[in-house]
């Protein structure tokens, strides 16, 4: 059960990316993304989500290995994933727009360097995993741990996407330790995540734009003490958002999915749940170029869309963003499935 439910957890939290980006990129011309109902309740929790679980299942690498092949099993994929496939994400996005251009000029000057920071959640992984698995291999006293893994946390500021990463680190460090202590805790209180379904919805009621690490960073407040108190509720947003759509997803399983396992649906979010990092990676090509661009030439020719979707904000939310998203997550299956038959896939995603 465990392999499969969590493959479902990643395949939902994936989704609903592609979900998000849909909104995010094809938004009726002056309506702001980050308003959006579905957008904020996705963007509250679900890359932290992602963190956790894989802080969760670094663990199992984490005990099978000693610190030398730790790192290098654990680093070795995911600065390949960084490195060729963000010189691959800059050809098949400003290198292909220079050679139909015929401006070779920005790869001479090496403006493809910035694209190696683009998979900025891969740093976030690499950074923490470091972190995580030095200290925790190093230092078996738990107390001492902790106290370590604070005071290193600095150090993954030296990582770019900076502030992303140190916004990321401690749910993997969360889902790390839950791993590791989960058969220890008590029937009793594992009850306590049912807490998660009342409290995340009184939660949403307080999220503004301000809670969003895109819109203010980390340290974005207007003051020291605002910042503090917006880092403190977008931390635990994440966390109680991530436990509430675990616990809903967990109870689907149980009572929905286990009933009927081979139905289409359960098995599609399961595959691209599977392939989470490729499906990721991918996403950041189209969401900065290909997706955009069609969305704006469709409303160029169509301009009464735009104008149907202002006045019927509920059918561009919950129907049309997600029906693209649909189609989203489909093309880049089979975009998965090409690389895969083309013997390339291991080349660009480092598996």
């Amino acid at each position: 059960m465990k392999s499969n439910y969590i493959n479902l957890l990643r395949g939902l939290a994936i989704f609903l990316m592609l979900w998000g980006h849909c909104i995010q990129v094809c938004i009726p011309l002056g309506v702001d993304f980050f308003l959006n109902p579905v957008f904020k309740v996705i963007y509250s929790f679900h890359m932290p989500l992602f963190m956790l679980i894989s802080g969760y299942l670094f663990y199992y690498s984490f005990e099978k290995r000693d610190l030398k092949d730790l790192m290098i099993h654990r680093c070795k994929g995911l600065v390949q994933i960084i490195v060729v496939f963000g010189i691959f994400s800059y050809f098949a996005t400003t290198g292909l727009a220079a050679v139909i251009k015929g401006d070779f000029s920005a790869l001479i000057n090496g403006d493809w360097l910035p694209s190696l920071s683009g998979l900025w959640f891969v740093w976030s992984v690499l950074s923490a995993t470091l972190v995580v698995g030095v200290v925790c291999k190093t230092v078996k006293k738990l107390w001492l741990q902790i106290i370590l893994l604070v005071l290193a946390s600095v150090t993954v500021l030296l990582f770019p996407n900076a502030y992303n990463n140190l916004y990321m680190y401690p749910y993997y460090v969360i889902g790390f330790y839950f791993a590791k202590y989960q058969k220890n805790i008590p029937a009793k209180l594992a009850y306590v995540k049912y807490a998660a379904l009342l409290l995340f919805p009184v939660m949403m009621f307080f999220f503004g734009k301000q809670h969003y690490i895109y819109t203010t960073g980390f340290f974005g407040g207007t003051s020291l003490t605002n910042s503090i108190m917006i880092d403190l509720f977008r931390w635990g947003i994440g966390l109680i958002g991530s436990v509430f759509v675990a616990v809903l997803m967990e109870l689907f399983y149980k009572f929905v999915v286990c009933k009927k396992p081979e139905f289409i649906l359960w098995r599609g979010l399961s595959y691209i749940g599977q392939k989470s990092l490729q499906v990721y990676a991918l996403s950041i090509i189209v969401l900065s170029v290909y997706l955009p661009a069609v969305y704006l030439k469709v409303i160029g020719w169509l301009p009464q869309i735009d104008a149907f979707f202002i006045g019927h904000m509920w059918i561009y939310n919950f129907i049309f963003t997600l029906v693209l998203a649909v189609v989203y997550a489909v093309g880049i299956s089979l975009i998965i499935k090409l690389f895969e038959k083309l013997k390339i896939s291991k080349v660009l995603f480092g598996r």
